[in-house]
C-alpha cells in the first residue's frame, strides 16, 4: 500500500493531439510512488482524467494511441453517427493492473459488474479498466468503453446488440495519426461461422426480440450475443448506407422505439431484408474499415 508520509511526485508533459470527448486536461496520475512520473496530455473538449493504479505506467507511444483512437471514435459518433457532443463533464478512467485491486475498487464502489477486464459506470462517469493482458491490449478495452460512454452520453434506452455491437467494433481499432482501421476480429469472426455451419444462429426476429435478461444469459460462458451485435454492426458500418441506418436507429431508440419496430422503420424491407443482406455478407470475405 501507499506510504501517506511519501509525496506524489508529477511530472507534466503536453503532448499535441485531438482527443475524443475528452477534456481541454486530460491528466494522468500515479497511484504508486514507485510508478513511472505521470504524463499529461493535451486535450480538446471535456476532462478525461486517467488514473492509473499501483504497477500501471502507458508509455508515450500508448498514450498518443490512446488520443488518436478515442479522437477518431468521437469524430466517428460525432460525425458519421450524428451523435452531439456530450456536456463538458469528466469522465475518469481507473487503470489497474493488479487484479486483487481492481476488485476491490469495484466492489468498494458498488458495482456488480462481472466482466474481467473492465466496465463503464454510467452513476459514476467512469472506465474501470484491468490490464489483464497488459497495457497495449488494455487501450482496446478503454476504446469499447469509451463507446458505451459516448453512446450513452446521450440518455437511451439502447438495446444490447446495438450498445455492446458498436463497443466491440471500435475495440477492433487501430490508431494512426489521420485514421483508425478497424480489422475483423478473428475469433469472433470464426464463432459466428461456426453458428452458420451448424445452423445455430438464431433468427434475427428472435435475437431482436429477447429481454436484455435474455441477451444477457445467452452471452456466457461463450460470447454469443455479443459477437452476433458485433457481426450486425461491422454489417452495416461497411458502407454510408449502414452508418446512416446505425445513425437512425441511435435516434429512434432515444424516442424509445423497440428494437423491431425501429429496424423496420429504417432497414428497407425490414428485419427480414436485414436477416438475408447480412447471412449473404457472412458468405464473403471480411474486409477491414477505415475510418
Amino acid at each position: 500500500m501507499k506510504n501517506r508520509n511519501l509525496k506524489k511526485t508529477s511530472l507534466w508533459k503536453t503532448l499535441p493531439a485531438l482527443m475524443f470527448l475528452l477534456p481541454s486536461c486530460l491528466s494522468v496520475q500515479a497511484a504508486d510512488n514507485n510508478t513511472t512520473p505521470p504524463v499529461q496530455l493535451a486535450a480538446v473538449d471535456s476532462n478525461l482524467h486517467i488514473h492509473q493504479h499501483r504497477g500501471c505506467q502507458l508509455s508515450v507511444d500508448q498514450s498518443n494511441k490512446l488520443q488518436q483512437g478515442l479522437s477518431k471514435i468521437q469524430n466517428v459518433y460525432n460525425q458519421t453517427l450524428a451523435q452531439k457532443k456530450s456536456a463538458n463533464q469528466p469522465f475518469t478512467v481507473q487503470l489497474f493492473c493488479s487484479e486483487q485491486d481492481y476488485r476491490a475498487y469495484s466492489q468498494s464502489t458498488g458495482s456488480d459488474a462481472s466482466s474481467d477486464t473492465g466496465y463503464y459506470s454510467l452513476e459514476r462517469r467512469e472506465m474501470v479498466i484491468f490490464s489483464k493482458y497488459g497495457l497495449e491490449q488494455s487501450l482496446q478495452t478503454i476504446y469499447h468503453e469509451a463507446s458505451h460512454a459516448m453512446l450513452r452520453s446521450q440518455p437511451g434506452p439502447y438495446p444490447k446488440w446495438l450498445n455492446e455491437g458498436l463497443a466491440e467494433y471500435f475495440e477492433g481499432g487501430v490508431p494512426s495519426p489521420d485514421t483508425m482501421v478497424i480489422a475483423p476480429q478473428q475469433n469472433k469472426e470464426n464463432r459466428i461461422q461456426r453458428l452458420m455451419r451448424s445452423n445455430q444462429l438464431p433468427t434475427l426476429n428472435n435475437y431482436l426480440a429477447q429481454s436484455n435478461q435474455t441477451w444477457q444469459l445467452a452471452n456466457a460462458p461463450e460470447p454469443l450475443s455479443s459477437t452476433i451485435g458485433w457481426s450486425l454492426v461491422y454489417f452495416l458500418m461497411e458502407t454510408p448506407a449502414g452508418q446512416q441506418q446505425i445513425s437512425q436507429l441511435v435516434s429512434l431508440h432515444r424516442q424509445q422505439i423497440d428494437n423491431i419496430q425501429a429496424i423496420n422503420q429504417v432497414y428497407p424491407g425490414g428485419v427480414a431484408a436485414l436477416e438475408k443482406n447480412w447471412h449473404t455478407w457472412l458468405q464473403q470475405s471480411r474486409k477491414d474499415h477505415v475510418l
